[in-house]
């Protein structure tokens, strides 16, 4: 079947249409609570063939062992795919020593519960991280900055970290992508960084206001998905 089209993007091909995470190509849905690591394995496959089938180039993935796998051998037999990596998920993230990713911390982020101090202890381990993204740039083109507690990062006031991130990212030989999960609370903000495009969340349970979004949207000079 032919492929959807592609745009390009800092000197590279950029899916028009992605398929995502999740309930997709299989986080949860697929997680060894319920299927072995081979099944996994299969499933996801299954799940990325069949996409692939239909037309679909763009992959988004996140830094599970079995599908990071997977879809690197899927991209030797299918060279034209185009893969997004999320790299955030348990890692690079700190509060002075322990994780920003820990099951307490992700809900104080998600309710903004920490303290100036705090937050002033927040910190990117670029060690993890650069380590994440070379195992990413395999087979990645593209990589997500900023992605935790629903810009928890920027409305935090540490904007900082996500700048930092893009610079490595960029050294690394990805091109870093924003994600807008509360939209025109911070699309404004994030069109500001050097960072080749943004993925907006377009939700009235994320953003008060889908028409200022709406509006932002129309402002924005990089390449929105």
């Amino acid at each position: 079947m032919k492929s959807f089209p592609f745009l390009m993007l800092e000197g590279k091909k950029y899916p028009t249409v992605i398929i995502g995470e999740d309930l997709f190509t299989g986080w949860f849905t697929k997680c060894p609570l319920f299927f072995s690591e081979e099944e996994r394995s299969g499933r996801y496959k299954e799940t990325i063939t069949k996409a692939y089938d239909l037309g679909v180039r763009g992959f988004s993935i996140s830094p599970h062992p079995t599908l990071v796998s997977v879809l690197r051998e899927f991209k030797i037999e299918h060279p034209d795919i185009v893969c997004i990596a999320n790299p955030h998920f348990g890692s690079h993230y700190f509060v002075g020593e322990e994780s920003l990713w820990s099951l307490e911390n992700r809900e104080k982020l998600e309710k903004s519960n920490f303290s100036d101090k705090e937050i002033r202890q927040f910190r990117l381990d670029e060690k993890e991280y650069c380590e994440k993204l070379v195992q990413f740039k395999e087979f990645c083109d593209f990589c997500l900055v900023g992605n935790i507690g629903k810009n928890a990062l920027m409305l935090l006031g540490r904007e900082d970290i996500i700048v930092r991130e893009i610079v490595i990212a960029w050294e690394k030989g990805l091109v870093p992508l924003s994600i807008a999960e509360t939209g025109s609370l911070v699309l404004p903000d994030l069109e500001r960084l050097k960072v080749g495009g943004h993925w907006v969340l377009m939700s009235p349970l994320l953003d008060s206001s889908v028409i200022q979004l709406k509006k932002e949207l129309g402002k924005c000079k990089k390449p929105v998905t």
